[in-house]
């Protein structure tokens, strides 16, 4: 169980002492014994051994004696070769999974402080959530986990030798998994015009047949097809080509392919980038892959190109495709490996855990912990094997074959992991029933009643539960009235007794109060700090605002997956070019020849760069150098579309609409704010960074993800709910609390409080803050610990690091 939902889970179970008083279950010795003392000025705070060990037991009992039984079995139980199943486990099996999960994405982007600081933070975590403090502690978690799946994969091996995978199970997996695969070179064009242009770039058209020609006409020769499509894949990607501009073609001859006797001969093990899985060219587009299923290889038969384009998505993409080679995968070459494949598939959690039970059950296993016992039973029902117990005995919690387990065993074991959650757990319970500076409700040391009127409430609603459970209405929660009421308050509120409950519902009572009074403003005044902190917060949001309209040319580059690439990572000409795309649209966008506005002369560029062909590889990567084609341009209105084009950039524009800060990143939000600050009320069109530099260069809007040439259309004043009055008073916000639907605010005043003040109330009195605190004050207090399970200094960093996790939770700070 993870620490932190355990922190959570014992807010709520706080009273639960599941053993307390019961002669059936094991007992830690000197239960009534200090674990652990906290003073807080005139107030001492004593929790007991049997306190924690109870807390601990009903929440990670269960979990961890299951861990530590199974951690001796697998070191006890061998395999055929005589070693044990916790020792088949290499350390370099442990790096791997630890390695994985600490860096999902892989280490070679990182250096090695980054390495070591994610390394450090998932170390944090696993202390946080699982108590594991040193990295063997981690390292032998990891170690189970790896020896159970091995050992259970033994008896998956075993059991399959008796009874083998059926030959439908077998074929059917090989016809899911193992589908033909290609090698292909395939090329798509947004419109037919743009395949036809390109083609006549290349010096090929279609004929008066609608068949691929020469640019005269004349038909192609096989070889000459295949040299087509090389043409036009190295077109089409040509901005792939590392180095370009320098280098140009992405399929070269002497490495992609080669001229045997007249005739291309594509080398395979050099053309990965031409090979489709079943699964990659079916979800670019299935026409395709049933087209090259039927298709001869293109040294075999004629028909292994598309002579006429093929059309796809109602007409937005246009296709040709030739096939160079179809790989068959024979089931009786993959059976071995399908096998190996459905193996896995059925070395589920659920089969490992039935497994490991029956490990156990193999070892006798005896709990004898009835609250524990009844979980492992449960467990055995469920995965499908038999086990029952009724044993009992007063000092050992379980016993195997192998090892007994003391009650303290199990108590040193939770706590070295969970000790400190529950720790915190009891403090702050502690800390809210005794302390009279915080308890205004009922002194329990004394038994003497300190506010009349909540006290009645308490004792009421005690009385009301208990004629609500007396009357059966949670029988279908699972609490039927025969159960008796001492079952149900220990059941539903982990109270042994009336007293315990009364005790919880003070504490739910005080903490919910003490939760609101942390935002509360009655009885202070302007100067107070409370609302010092409420006016500086809400300044900030006005500091922060600005609202607009806008739009945008957004210049970025594409990964394969169709995501923005942060320009960091583009090459160096990208950078360079993408400049200069940005000073020639600034130029264009100034040019008063063209008399369109901002907005709309940026949406024609984007859809010139739609229409713009690519610069031809293997010819000089600039306008002059290409050939001239009837009705195509390579540059829009002094912009080099094509140029910028070929080099991997991409132009889009985008009708942000109106929208205001924080929606943005922060670069642009910045340069939106500039324009707002300068007018926060004008309907005047204003292009961001439209003046000159020294050196001829506009001031560049640069986002992670690309470059952004913003034209803003409108801006918005901030609203007042009163003649320059933006933000409520003290006296506002102090109705506003009593009452947000009161008569005595006008609506818009309303607006304003609802938009500047309840957000920071609303932080102020949530869970957060309050554990927050909470978690403050106890690592104030001075604490000490009777036992060695952990230390103060481990005490200390969890709290630290729960205190900044809650920290960086909230926003206004």
């Amino acid at each position: 169980m993870k620490r932190i939902l355990l922190l959570v889970v014992l807010f709520a179970s706080l009273l639960v002492l599941s053993a307390c008083g019961s002669t059936r279950n094991p007992m830690i010795s000197d239960p009534d014994g200090v674990y652990l003392t906290a003073k807080e000025g005139a107030n001492t705070y004593n929790v007991t051994r049997r306190r924690v060990y109870d807390l601990l037991k009903d929440q990670v009992g269960y979990s961890m004696l299951k861990d530590v039984i199974d951690t001796d079995l697998l070191k006890n139980t061998k395999n055929n070769d005589g070693k044990s199943y916790w020792d088949l486990v290499t350390q370099a099996e442990i790096d791997e999974k630890l390695d994985a999960d600490i860096f999902p994405n892989g280490t070679e982007e990182l250096t090695e402080s980054e390495i070591a600081e994610q390394r450090q933070a998932y170390y944090d975590k696993l202390f946080e959530e699982y108590g594991l403090m040193t990295e063997a502690e981690i390292k032998n978690h990891y170690q189970l986990n790896i020896a159970k799946e091995k050992y259970a994969l033994d008896q998956l091996l075993a059991q399959l030798g008796e009874k083998d995978f059926t030959e439908t199970e077998l074929k059917n997996y090989f016809n899911n998994n193992f589908k033909d695969e290609y090698y292909a070179i395939v090329v798509s064009f947004d419109s037919e015009r743009m395949l036809k242009n390109t083609l006549s770039q290349l010096g090929y058209k279609f004929n008066e047949d609608n068949v691929l020609a020469h640019s005269d006409g004349t038909a192609l020769t096989k070889n000459e097809v295949v040299k087509l499509f090389i043409d036009l894949y190295n077109i089409v990607n040509i901005s792939k080509v590392e180095d370009y501009p320098t280098q140009t073609l992405l399929l070269q001859e002497g490495t992609h392919y080669n001229l045997a006797n007249g005739n291309i001969v594509f080398d395979l093990e050099e053309v990965d980038m031409l090979h489709y899985t079943n699964r990659q060219i079916t979800s670019y587009e299935s026409g395709i892959e049933k087209a090259l299923n039927t298709m001869d290889n293109y040294d075999e038969g004629d028909n292994f190109y598309t002579k006429t384009p093929r059309i796809f998505r109602n007409g937005a993409r246009y296709s040709m495709f030739l096939k160079i080679d179809h790989i068959k995968y024979d089931f009786n070459e993959k059976e071995e490996e399908v096998r190996e494949a459905l193996t896995k598939q059925r070395l589920t959690s659920p089969f490992i855990n039935t497994e490991i039970g029956k490990l156990r059950i193999a070892n006798n296993l005896v709990v004898y912990d009835r609250d524990i016992n009844l979980s492992f039973e449960e467990e055995a029902s469920t995965f499908g094997y038999s086990y029952k117990n009724k044993a009992t005995h007063k000092v050992l919690v379980a016993k195997t074959d192998v090892k007994e387990y003391t009650a303290d065993d199990l108590f040193k074991i939770m706590n070295r992991n969970y000790g400190i959650s529950s720790a915190i757990s009891e403090l702050e319970f502690n800390r809210f029933v005794d302390n009279l500076d915080l308890n205004y409700i009922y002194d329990f040391k004394k038994k003497e009643i300190l506010d009349a009127s909540r006290w009645q409430i308490i004792t009421q609603s005690i009385k009301d539960e208990k004629a609500n459970f007396k009357n059966n209405l949670y029988e279908e929660e699972g609490y039927p009235a025969s159960m008796g009421w001492d079952k149900f308050i220990k059941a539903v509120y982990g109270a042994n007794n009336e007293t315990e409950l009364e005790k919880f519902f003070v504490f739910q009572d005080i903490r919910d109060r003490f939760s609101k009074s942390l935002g509360a403003l009655e009885g202070l005044d302007e100067n107070s700090d409370l609302w010092k902190f409420y006016l500086a917060q809400m300044q900030k949001m006005v500091d922060e605002y600005f609202r607009v309209t806008g739009v945008h040319l957004l210049i970025t580059v594409y990964d394969n997956n169709n995501n923005p690439v942060d320009p960091e990572n583009w090459t160096e000409i990208q950078k360079q070019y993408a400049e200069e795309f940005y000073n020639q649209v600034m130029d264009f966008i100034n040019d008063e020849n063209f008399t369109e506005t901002p907005e709309k002369k940026i949406q024609n560029i984007q859809n010139a760069f739609n229409r713009a062909p690519l610069f031809v590889p293997g010819l000089p990567q600039d306008t002059a150098s290409q050939p001239e084609i009837d009705g195509v341009s390579y540059v829009y209105n002094g912009i080099e579309v094509s140029k910028f084009k070929s080099a991997g950039l991409s132009a889009t524009f985008q009708d942000l609409g109106t929208f205001t800060n924080g929606t943005m990143v922060q670069e642009f939000n910045d340069a939106a704010k500039s324009i707002w600050e300068a007018d926060s009320d004008s309907k005047e069109t204003v292009v961001y960074g439209n003046t000159k530099d020294e050196q001829g260069n506009y001031e560049y809007l640069v986002t992670e993800f690309g470059y952004h040439i913003y034209v803003n259309t409108k801006t918005h004043p901030i609203e007042e709910y009163s003649s320059g009055k933006v933000l409520p008073t003290h006296e506002d916000a102090v109705e506003f609390i009593k009452d947000n639907n009161s008569t005595n605010l006008t609506t818009k005043l309303k607006t304003a409080l609802n938009k500047y003040f309840k957000p920071i109330h609303t932080e102020l009195t949530s869970t957060n803050n309050l554990q927050l605190v909470s978690y403050r004050a106890i690592r104030g207090l001075e604490i000490e610990l009777h036992h060695e399970d952990y230390t103060i200094a481990d005490f200390n960093k969890f709290l630290d690091l729960t205190i900044k996790a809650k920290e960086d939770s909230l926003k206004y700070k």
